[in-house]
């Protein structure tokens, strides 16, 4: 995918997000959006949920062809080597079978990570979050099913909670809270990020945790630190309380569902 550049040679505040996104790097995304005026923000919240099929579609195609080009190369490896055995007297077929057996093919050697199919997805939470007018909806919009289910569907921490910072400190807060009423107490929210990203919220805003069960169970399995931690004074009494904890404390396991 390219971008087109203004005749001033300078991009526009949403080619510059576009362009990191597109090149699947959430971190220069955060960079850009912190651009940002608020016109330019207004622009990319706009444009941004019209673009998620697009984003695939260009990291899919960038990741086949990376694969293909990974697969020629294999190839060409493999003729290298059974030329030159053939040369050195071997058969075809005897070439072939030190190419498999001899350890000169090298599976991983010309591989493409297949996370690189979903490094659309990082890039795209961060510019929501940091430029999506209300709380609620950078809520959904972080945590929307299309971002889901893939390859790699982790929360790129630092990048989100740069862009979040610059927001208003009550707005930080509401999305803190809203962020910790979608906690389900699962494992696959501990292991993407989401509750690391809810938790770290709450903690840098300083705002009453909501009274929800799943997130002292998420909570609890971190495991926290109790002596500097400022959700402690807040958690602790609900320990006993919240259904999952005591699963959580006995196995340190949460459900898979």
């Amino acid at each position: 995918m390219t971008t087109a550049v203004p005749a001033h040679g300078r991009l526009s505040g949403w080619d510059s997000v576009w362009e990191a996104v597109d090149a699947g790097d959430a971190s220069r995304v955060a960079d850009e959006v912190l651009r940002l005026d608020a016109a330019g923000c207004r622009e990319v919240a706009r444009r941004l949920p019209g673009h998620l099929a697009r984003a695939r579609q260009a990291a899919h195609e960038r990741f086949d062809r990376l694969r293909e080009q990974a697969a020629a190369e294999e190839e060409r490896a493999r003729r290298d080597f059974v030329a030159a055995r053939v040369a050195g007297g071997l058969s075809g077929h005897e070439a072939n079978q030190r190419w498999w057996t001899t350890g000169a093919y090298r599976p991983h050697q010309h591989a493409v990570d297949w996370r690189m199919r979903d490094n659309w997805i990082g890039p795209l939470r961060v510019a929501g979050a940091g430029t999506l007018g209300g709380a609620a909806a950078v809520a959904s919009w972080i945590l929307r099913r299309d971002f889901s289910g893939g390859w790699d569907g982790s929360l790129p921490l630092e990048p989100l909670l740069r862009v979040i910072a610059a927001r208003p400190a009550r707005w930080q807060a509401d999305l803190a809270v809203r962020l910790a009423v979608r906690l389900r107490g699962t494992r696959p929210q501990l292991e993407d990020g989401t509750v690391a990203l809810a938790l770290e919220l709450l903690r840098r805003t300083g705002v009453r945790p909501p009274d929800h069960e799943p997130l002292v169970v998420a909570w609890a399995s971190t495991p926290p630190e109790l002596e500097g931690d400022p959700l402690a004074e807040h958690l602790v009494p609900r320990l006993l309380e919240a259904d999952g904890v005591g699963r959580v404390l006995r196995d340190d396991r949460l459900d898979r569902d």
